[in-house]
């Protein structure tokens, strides 16, 4: 971006500014130099004598003159030791006249006790005045006309002060030198005010009067004061000044240049350019303001080699049409994103290092970040929202808290050669438009790139790796193309794409991810010349009502089908290979229709399921096995994807004898739990009954195998759980019956979208058998923070449940009171819980039981008088309402046979018999 300066407003500037050399050690450090004041200037600038050659600018004339005169100014170490000294008061030949000024209380002689007496005096003798001043303090206000220089004498501090309103009033062409200069908060008045013509501040301290410090700068009604404000059509430089308690401003097509300079803790900005003001900054540091480090309004600013630390609002704003260029600079800390741009500005952003959020655009703002860093965004690298443009060239963002680059509505991202290192999302797009080119993106923790709410994204090139997901896209009207792109090591799928979203990949390459491509729910997913090769599981995924539309896809050497496709998926692939995989290279549902034209499907472990005759193979390359076709209902073959170690056979022969069913006979030896097991037994019925309808084609009634169990702990609901998966298993209904238990912990994440994620993965290890979750009720409850990510894990369930109601069954536990307002969080959840179980608490002879089937099933034995203590124990606590469950009884237990082995520790050779029996001795104490 090129900063349209008019030359001959800062022609002045420039020049009175490269008048005043700076040293090695300046130029080294690029920062002030003996704050406050100056202290030996022959020391500083031993390079000229101290010579002022005027440079002076008024409208379009520049007036040359020089400030010296023989007499006046001695460098020398001699009788004035280096001060700067004024001579008789007289008109030098160039027309310009030295005077001095010694503080009243100083105890010098000096011509002046003022220095407004004598600036007066000096300009009524010649055209221009050069004011010399003593040390100390010199409360006036001072109005300087014409052409004026105040320069510090160099021996000791000077100061400015005036309480009551402007210290320093300029019209015309003034260069003030080693002063400190400072007044009080103000409202509507300026400490130094530039009225008309030019001034340079030149190793000038500006700061609040000390005992206005603690009541800020911001009136009761909100108006702002300024330490120096350049007015109207004037030019104002400062170089190697601090700034201290409040702003400076440039107004109404003013003009100036901030160097070396360091401004700190404002109320307000520190650095104010409005109104058509133009502005440079370089070298100069800004620390801790209240609001922004450098507002930019309707204005023009160039920012270069500048440190901004700790801002309470953006480092650097851009507003109402601004331009403004940043470069080379360093942000750290604050608590927004450094750099704003809004209301159609054009921000560029270029070599810069941030330290925290970056960037924002909005309200039609522009900016373009290029060749930057950014490091630890608490939120996002780059957030664009409402209109705004974000351009990202040549960037790295790395260790982001929430996303590398956020999209919102409206907003539009082009970014290229970029990588994104670290994040919860490395790109998310939220109904904005993005493209992006040539992107790394890395160890992200769910999608690299992800598109929601109607998003438009086109990614071209590039690399995804150790993301949950590669590119995640969902929601009605959401559209992607992924061309050129290289995905690797997903760990849960490459691409996925559902709920009526479209994605197209073209040209990609998948490979070491869990799932290669996946499509669920109605998205739709097309695939153009892609190979996708070694994934854990299928290599292309297809459920619900997705689509997939595939030309010159290869899948090679898949953990899991090549294509597997459920539900009522529809499939039209064409001139594809499915090769060299683990299980089938094609397996698909009764319910699915479509083609697989000119496919070669060789190499795999197993041969092709096609269910039903829906699917059509058409001209198979050579090489594809002769497809088996299976009828529906055919049980073992239907094996649910995600599950590692699936389990394949013959299909399932029913016994005819349900007694014969593996797990009956288990369940009807529970000890109690009657009608438990009537009620398993009931759910088993209309399984075995739903599966022989299927069998022989008749239509199969709608049942839910999910299942809630209530009541009290310790009654045997997770024994029930493991025989229930086992009988589905024996009929057919589930793959593997195998049980996974869970609980909140280990569903809920640590932040939304995290828990969704982690919902999933656990339910993807749960399919094709059982997922218990023990105390259920404690997703729903709201306590302590994030106490909505229950809340989140119940609904992602609820959907998973609903996509995958062939390959799984759902028991959810708890107690009967906290289970029945567990079931009403959810709208969905009653619906799928039909049944629910109640398990009651077991009685005293029933506890005496399971005590003694325990002692069976690990080889001991009660005595008869131990049982008898035993079973009296137990009855007293029921009368008393105070009996336990099976787990005190195997407290019990475990308690006895410890004191067993202390007993038989010191004994020589123990029999079997003494090693299996367990006396009334044994007993804790007291029993």
């Amino acid at each position: 971006m090129l900063l349209r300066l008019p030359y001959l407003a800062l022609s002045s500037v420039f020049t009175l500014m490269r008048l005043l050399p700076m040293s090695d050690t300046d130029k080294d450090t690029g920062g002030p130099k003996d704050l406050p004041t100056i202290r030996n200037l022959r020391e500083t600038y031993p390079d000229r004598p101290y010579s002022w050659s005027a440079c002076l600018h008024s409208g379009a004339e520049t007036v040359l003159g020089g400030f010296v005169h023989d007499g006046c100014v001695d460098m020398s170490s001699g009788e004035q030791g280096g001060r700067i000294v004024g001579g008789a008061a007289e008109q030098a030949s160039d027309g310009v006249c030295t005077l001095s000024v010694e503080a009243p209380d100083s105890g010098r002689p000096g011509e002046f006790a003022s220095i407004g007496e004598a600036v007066t005096a000096g300009l009524a003798r010649a055209r221009a005045v050069r004011v010399v001043i003593g040390p100390g303090t010199y409360r006036e206000a001072v109005t300087l006309r014409g052409q004026v220089e105040l320069v510090s004498a160099g021996d000791g501090p000077v100061e400015l002060v005036w309480t009551s309103g402007t210290a320093l009033q300029v019209f015309g062409s003034v260069r003030v030198t080693g002063i400190t200069i400072a007044g009080p908060a103000i409202k509507n008045m300026s400490t130094v005010e530039l009225s008309e013509g030019t001034l340079v501040l030149d190793h000038v301290e500006l700061r609040r009067e000390a005992d206005q410090a603690s009541g800020g700068l911001e009136s009761d009604d909100g108006e702002i004061l300024n330490l120096a404000w350049a007015k109207s059509r004037t030019s104002m430089a400062l170089q190697f000044c601090r700034v201290d308690g409040a702003r400076v401003a440039y107004s109404a097509g003013a003009t100036g240049v901030i160097e070396r300079c360091v401004f700190t803790r404002a109320t307000d900005a520190q650095i104010f350019v409005v109104d058509g003001a133009n502005v440079q900054v370089r070298d100069t540091t800004v620390t801790a303001p209240s609001k922004n480090g450098v507002w930019i309004s309707n204005a023009t600013a160039i920012l270069e080699r500048c440190t901004f630390e700790d801002c309470g609002w953006n480092a650097v704003r851009g507003a109402l049409q601004s331009e403004v260029t940043v470069s080379d600079s360093t942000f750290r800390g604050g608590r927004y994103p450094a750099v704003a741009s809004t209301d159609r500005s054009n921000v560029t952003v270029v070599g810069c290092t941030i330290t925290g959020d970056a960037v924002v655009t909005k309200q039609g703002g522009q900016l373009t970040l290029r060749r930057s860093t950014v490091n630890r965004p608490a939120m996002s690298g780059a957030y664009v929202t409402t209109m705004g443009m974000v351009t990202i060239e040549d960037c790295s963002i790395s260790q982001a808290g929430s996303t590398g680059i956020t999209i919102e509505p409206t907003g539009t991202v082009v970014a290229t050669n970029t990588r994104v290192e670290g994040a919860k999302t490395g790109v998310e797009v939220n109904g904005g438009r993005g493209t992006l080119t040539g992107l790394t993106i890395t160890d992200v923790v769910e999608a690299g790139v992800n598109i929601a709410q109607g998003g438009q994204v086109e990614v071209v090139g590039g690399t995804v790796q150790r993301c949950a997901t590669g590119i995640n896209a969902e929601n009605d009207d959401s559209h992607v193309l992924v061309r050129g792109m290289t995905i690797l090591d997903a760990q849960v799928a490459a691409v996925a794409v559902d709920s009526g979203a479209r994605l197209t990949v073209e040209e990609s390459t998948v490979e070491r991810s869990v799932v290669g491509l996946a499509a669920s729910g109605s998205g739709k997913l097309t695939v153009r010349g892609c190979t996708v090769t070694e994934t854990a599981r299928s290599g292309v995924l297809m459920s619900g009502e997705a689509r997939l539309d595939a030309r010159r896809l290869a899948v090679r050497s898949s953990g899991g089908a090549g294509l597997q496709a459920k539900d009522t998926v529809r499939v039209e692939v064409l001139d594809s290979e499915f090769v060299d995989g683990t299980a089938e290279g094609v397996r698909i549902d009764a319910g699915c229709t479509g083609r697989l034209v000119r496919c070669r499907i060789a190499g795999n472990a197993d041969e092709p399921v096609l269910r039903g005759r829906q699917v059509r193979i058409e001209d198979p390359v050579e090489g594809t096995p002769e497809q088996r076709r299976l009828p529906a209902g055919a049980g073992a073959e239907d094996v649910p994807p995600f599950v590692a170690d699936r389990v394949r056979s013959a299909p399932v022969t029913m016994p005819d004898n349900m007694e014969e069913l593996d797990g009956l006979a288990e369940l009807n030896q529970l000890i109690g739990l009657e009608p438990v097991k009537e009620q398993v037994r009931t759910q088993i019925n209309l399984v075995r009954n739903a599966k022989q309808r299927e069998a022989v084609g008749l239509p199969v009634p709608p049942i839910s195998r999910h299942l809630v169990f209530s009541g009290p702990v310790g009654t045997g609901k997770t024994t029930v759980a493991r025989l229930y998966g086992r009988l589905l298993a024996a009929l057919g209904a589930l793959a593997t019956g195998e049980v996974i238990e869970v609980g909140r912990s280990d569903l809920v994440g640590q932040y939304l979208g995290a828990t969704a994620l982690k919902t999933r993965a656990v339910v993807e290890s749960a399919l094709g058998g059982v997922l218990f979750i023990d105390e259920a009720y404690t997703l729903s409850r709201t306590f302590g923070t994030n106490s909505d990510l229950g809340l989140e894990a119940i609904d992602e369930l609820v959907r998973l449940m609903e996509n995958h109601r062939d390959d799984l069954v759902v028991i959810v536990t708890g107690y009967t009171r906290e289970m029945t307002e567990f079931l009403d969080i959810n709208p969905g959840l009653r619906s799928r819980f039909s049944r629910t179980i109640e398990f009651p608490a077991y009685d005293a002879d029933e506890l005496a039981q399971i005590i003694q089937l325990q002692a069976k099933n690990h080889h001991y034995r009660w005595s008869d008088d131990a049982l008898a203590k035993i079973t009296q124990r137990f009855h007293r606590a029921q009368d008393a309402d105070t009996l336990g469950n099976a787990r005190d009884a195997r407290t019990l237990f475990e308690q006895t046979i410890e004191r067993q082995a202390a007993r038989l520790a010191n004994h020589p050779g123990p029999t079997p018999d003494q090693l299996t029996e367990l006396t009334v001795t044994d007993l804790p104490e007291p029993f």
